[in-house]
């Protein structure tokens, strides 16, 4: 879901999926509001039932990816690359035909 300002429509739009999806990515796109604070709150209520509750599968949102996609970002790699000598398993070409198909 590509959010902003949605504080009051989050919740029920999650809701809405939840049966027809294994997991919601939501992503802010600069609200003023308190959207990311919601979407960090539904990841927490996530990972309390799962954690909680015999659910299969892990829960479809975390605080963490509610966190991230909720806020400007970007992810480097580089210094592992560097450091560790990481290679990544897909390219990022491979990952985007992959995304589109």
């Amino acid at each position: 879901m590509i959010v902003k300002n949605e504080q009051d429509w989050l919740a029920g739009a999650v809701e809405s999926v939840r049966s027809i999806v294994d997991e919601v990515i939501i992503v802010d796109t600069g609200s003023t509001d308190s959207t990311p604070g919601m979407a960090e709150a539904i990841g927490a209520t996530c990972e309390g039932l799962w954690s909680t509750l015999p659910l299969k599968g892990e829960p479809p949102i975390t605080r963490f990816s509610a966190m991230i996609l909720s806020r400007d970002s970007i992810l480097n790699d580089a210094k592992a690359r560097r450091d560790l000598d990481y290679k990544p398993v897909i390219s990022v070409e491979d990952g985007m035909r992959a995304l589109a198909a």
